[in-house]
């Protein structure tokens, strides 16, 4: 019965590379269609600022037609409908790979039925004298079934069901439309939230948190050289010393404030989030020693200030 599994096995291979070939397309076109949907954004982002610009001086509008005559506008649209154009075609290259999808998906279905009847057939004559040569390639004909009801889950999840990542029409519109009720205030708000939320990216805060702990470190460095030269009766050196240490007090402050107003921003479902996560708890922690730091700064610049004053 050795031909059986050999036969399956055949045909799996072939259905495997159409699946894999597949899978990987459509991660293809979900990549690029959110790249598009980015690009899209950043536009009407800049359609918001434009238009708000347009209002400070004068213009009155609700919707993207009484601003559309601008220059600035017109090109920004016109870059959106570019962008829904390429999405309009990955929308195309998914709908016919999942139409490919489901004739693969069927003949998959097939295989691993006739896998699974083989399987059960072979496991009850396991046992028994007669027909046992049936159970010598029964592990294969398992592991091969496995294979097959795996790779074939992971092609119907993947491409024949609803990726999710397809730009359906209008929703560039909208964006469009959000962009041009946006508020002042409003527009004010998102651009502060947006600014956190790049300043707690890891990469960014790490830079940032090391120019305050080297600020810091810098301080003490100072205003114990400017104390030490004061024994010395070096007036001047000490004055420029502790000049020093207000130049990176000043830096560990901003710092400090800067990110104490954002975590401030957030609300306790935000903070409790931030807990839950590693990068959050690094952030959290360091920021906690950063206060610490320019508290007890702010006192070591104050007393020795007060001694070369």
């Amino acid at each position: 019965m050795a031909e059986v599994y050999d036969k399956a096995k055949t045909t799996y291979a072939g259905l495997k590379k159409k699946a894999d070939e597949m899978i990987e397309g459509i991660a293809r076109i979900g990549t690029n269609a959110e790249k598009q949907k980015g690009l899209a954004l950043e536009a009407a982002d800049e359609i918001s600022r434009r238009v708000q610009t347009l209002k400070d001086g004068g213009k009155t509008g609700t919707a993207i037609t009484d601003f559309d005559s601008d220059a600035e506008i017109k090109k920004l649209l016109s870059y959106i409908a570019e962008v829904q154009g390429t999405c309009d075609k990955l929308e195309a290259d998914y709908n016919k790979i999942a139409a490919d999808a489901k004739v693969t998906s069927a003949a998959m279905k097939s295989l691993v039925e006739m896998l699974d009847k083989e399987v059960t057939e072979r496991t009850k004559k396991k046992d028994r004298k007669i027909a046992a040569v049936d159970s010598k390639s029964l592990p294969d004909l398992e592991k091969l079934l496995k294979e097959a009801r795996t790779k074939w889950t992971e092609l119907k999840d993947h491409v024949i069901e609803d990726p999710g990542f397809l730009i359906t029409k209008g929703l560039f519109d909208k964006f469009v439309a959000s962009a041009v009720k946006e508020t002042k205030e409003s527009r004010t708000q998102r651009d502060a939230q947006s600014e956190g939320d790049q300043a707690l990216n890891m990469r960014v805060f790490t830079r940032k948190s090391g120019e305050a702990i080297s600020a810091y470190k810098e301080i003490v460095a100072s205003c114990t050289h400017a104390v030490a030269s004061l024994r010395d009766n070096k007036i001047d050196d000490a004055k420029g010393a502790v000049t020093e240490a207000k130049k990176s007090l000043k830096t560990l402050l901003e710092v400090e404030k800067f990110y104490s107003d954002i975590i401030k921003r957030k609300n306790k479902y935000d903070i409790e989030a931030m807990k839950q996560g590693k990068d959050g708890q690094t952030i959290l922690k360091t920021l906690a020693v950063i206060t610490k730091n320019a508290e007890d700064a702010a006192q070591l610049v104050k007393a020795a200030s007060s001694k070369v004053s």
